[in-house]
């Protein structure tokens, strides 16, 4: 089994509150998420996320289970498991504040890939993974209402 890491950080123009009330709006992160905007989202659990909270995510022949593992005021973790390919991980954001209304959000995608995927990823999903990460955080300032534009602090490579 293989571990990759793909990591993104920017600061935002926003406390942890306000950037957790547009992260943890499941339904609504096809009102501001690229990749869920074609996408069906399906609330497995109710209430609020908490852990255990359960949705699924469909596309096409795609689907991803998802669970959320950790929340805390500073931190949420997600798993999943996609079914093509074949690939289970983790996605976790974590929030530093700065200052009142500024934080810095790191978000780190762990991708668990057994021996033959490996490959596989390198040649073909890994940059999609990364434009992924990108995009959220791109997208994720808009919808705190920054008009600033993203820039990217670092993007990760795979896990020593």
């Amino acid at each position: 089994m293989t571990t990759y890491e793909i990591a993104a950080c920017t600061t935002l123009n926003a406390s942890p509150e306000e950037v957790w009330s547009v992260l943890d709006n499941i339904p609504g992160w096809k009102d501001w998420m690229p990749a869920t905007q074609n996408v069906r989202i399906d609330l497995l659990s109710h209430g609020s996320p908490r852990p255990g909270y359960r949705f699924r995510l469909s596309g096409g022949m795609v689907h991803a289970t998802m669970e959320v593992t950790g929340y805390s005021p500073l931190e949420r973790t997600i798993q999943f498991r996609l079914n093509l390919p074949p690939v289970s991980g983790e996605t976790q954001c974590v929030v530093t504040p700065l200052e009142p209304g500024r934080c810095q959000l790191e978000r780190v995608d762990r991708l668990f890939l057994p021996g033959p995927l490996v490959k596989f990823l390198d040649a073909t999903q890994r940059s999609r993974f990364e434009n992924l990460a990108t995009d959220f955080m791109r997208s994720l300032k808009q919808a705190v209402g920054q008009k600033e534009p993203y820039k990217e602090t670092y993007v990760g490579a795979p896990a020593a």
